[in-house]
């Protein structure tokens, strides 16, 4: 327990490193389609929403052109997964020790959607070092994180991935 509270405070300063390394003017919001969808989620979210459904049916993409990685509480029982990661898939100065994930953050997705409102510090390091092109969250965590933010209630995806189709549409990215 202790040596996970300390993993944690040291992903938590390298991540506060990279944040304010991190170039703002770096960041270019492009009017391309999105054709692909990475999407990081803890794993209560995941288990109350279809979320694939839902980005699915009301956003148009199919189902084979978006991603999800969850993130689920590390148990010794569990096998590991190609949709999973646990605290245990980090290093202690922030590598990522899971090929999948690797690659999951690796991959230029036209949307990147970070459904964790609960200020997960794994999901905001992924989501800070992933390569996804227009990143997008809720409004109450990070918001040096995101190309856009969404104000709402954590429990209802439905309404937030409506409310993300309208804005999409504006930007001329659907």
């Amino acid at each position: 327990m202790i040596f996970t509270g300390l993993k944690k405070k040291r992903i938590q300063n390298v991540f506060e490193k990279a944040i304010k390394n991190a170039n703002p003017n770096a960041v270019q919001i492009n009017n391309e389609p999105i054709e692909k969808i990475g999407v990081l989620i803890d794993e209560e979210t995941y288990l109350k929403n279809d979320v694939e459904y839902l980005l699915q049916s009301i956003l148009g993409i199919d189902t084979t052109a978006i991603q999800i990685y969850i993130m689920r509480k590390f148990k010794k029982k569990d096998k590991p997964s190609d949709i999973h990661f646990t605290v245990k898939d980090f290093g202690w100065v922030g590598e990522i020790n899971n090929p999948n994930l690797q690659k999951f953050i690796e991959t230029p997705f036209d949307l990147f959607v970070n459904f964790d409102a609960y200020n997960n510090m794994y999901i905001k390091y992924l989501t800070l070092i992933s390569k996804g092109k227009f990143k997008v969250g809720y409004s109450k965590t990070d918001d040096r994180l995101y190309n856009f933010m969404i104000v709402h209630k954590e429990d209802d995806l439905k309404t937030f991935i409506n409310e993300l189709k309208k804005y999409l549409k504006i930007l001329n990215k659907l």
